[in-house]
């Protein structure tokens, strides 16, 4: 009995969390920093009651633009009009009137597309050249990051340096994010 006692308590409790502690650090870990697929102009004033907005889209596709205040306000005049499309290589201007609290802060998110334009159903390939194998690393609803409406039906390819990625559809690549180093 005691050599039960023994064994449990001195081997078989540390080697039950030094593999946890192992099997943790197994896990990827996401970059630091997060770096965006493309940009935007975006910028804002206010003069006595007058709040302007503009935005610049340097994309050769549409960009949804959504406007995010903490006046709620200022949040609800927001949330009549979001999201503003901008076409393609275009700019706009928004103009509300009547505002009367000194507008401090807006902060802005997009998304790529038109919502109003119809999708036509096409087939896809994978954008890779013929006869070429790679291994996915990561893919739908999976650990660590794509297990969101947003993410879920991403997949990631294990790729190397130079490795030609070919477009799935005709089209224009609007986003190429290469500042990302691994060791």
């Amino acid at each position: 009995m005691k050599k039960s006692v023994h064994l449990t308590k001195f081997i078989i409790y540390p080697l039950t969390i030094l593999t946890l502690l192992l099997g943790c650090k197994t896990v990827a870990v996401l970059p630091s920093v997060k770096h965006n697929q493309y940009d935007y102009q975006k910028w804002f004033s206010y003069n006595k009651d007058t709040l302007t907005i503009k935005l610049g889209n340097p994309l050769h596709c549409p960009l949804r633009v959504y406007f995010f205040s903490s006046d709620e306000q200022l949040q609800k005049e927001f949330d009549k009009i979001v999201p503003i499309t901008v076409n393609a290589v275009s700019d706009t201007v928004l103009t509300f009137l009547n505002i009367q609290r000194k507008v401090e802060e807006i902060k802005f998110s997009s998304r790529l597309g038109d919502l109003s334009k119809k999708i036509d159903t096409i087939e896809l390939e994978l954008p890779f050249l013929k006869n070429k194998k790679f291994t996915i690393i990561q893919g739908n609803n999976t650990n660590f990051t794509h297990n969101s409406d947003w993410s879920k039906y991403a997949l990631d390819f294990d790729l190397k340096t130079n490795d030609t990625i070919c477009s799935a559809t005709d089209g224009f690549v609007v986003g190429v994010v290469d500042k990302y180093r691994h060791s």
